[in-house]
């Protein structure tokens, strides 16, 4: 049985990364979005299929970063379910495609690499942000020739997370999530 996609928050400020980025995500990062057949969501399939598969929160700016970040991460009755339903100003998420009920929290945060270390310390302050793993990219880690607009760049950057978070035991485990986060609070590089 294989785990479950991991929910992952996707800071990135260039739409034509973010938006291929998440593609290359899948399906280990909250590619999984079955929605319940409810008369409330006529797009939802019966037979509970995929549909537009993306991360649970994209956030494109730091202003949206500070009030979005803080509601998925502040503390609720549920430790997988937001306190409230949270609608991302980038309207790209799989929590807008879910009911109240079915969204999820992340259990990862990533920071893509336009954002600089004092856009990122500020995130970090924002509270609930130590319950979660960051990862963080590293520029130095990519030769300048494959920096954005290059179209490789999106997809080996989805690569180099998803390697950083199986070598710190987060994706690919059973049992990650509710009370049992691997990481917390932690800073990895990709």
């Amino acid at each position: 049985m294989s785990s479950p996609a991991l929910p992952v928050v996707l800071f990135g400020k260039l739409p034509l990364v973010t938006t291929t980025q998440t593609e290359a995500l899948l399906p280990e990062i909250d590619g999984k979005c079955p929605i319940p057949p409810l008369p409330l969501f006529p797009f939802a399939l019966p037979s509970q299929k995929l549909i537009s598969p993306t991360v649970i929160h994209l956030i494109e700016s730091l202003s949206t970063a500070k009030t979005e970040l803080s509601l998925l991460l502040s503390p609720s009755s549920s430790p997988s379910i937001p306190p409230q339903p949270i609608t991302p100003a980038s309207k790209k998420s799989s929590n807008t495609q879910r009911p109240p009920s079915h969204q999820r929290r992340p259990l990862a945060v990533i920071v893509g690499g336009g954002f600089t270390p004092e856009e990122f310390e500020e995130l970090r302050k924002i509270e609930g942000a130590e319950s979660v793993p960051w990862l963080r990219a590293d520029n130095s880690l990519v030769p300048e020739s494959e920096w954005p607009p290059n179209p490789v760049y999106p997809g080996r950057a989805a690569g180099r997370i998803k390697e950083v978070l199986r070598r710190e035991g987060v994706l690919g485990c059973e049992g990650v999530g509710e009370g049992n986060m691997k990481g917390a609070g932690k800073v990895w590089f990709y």
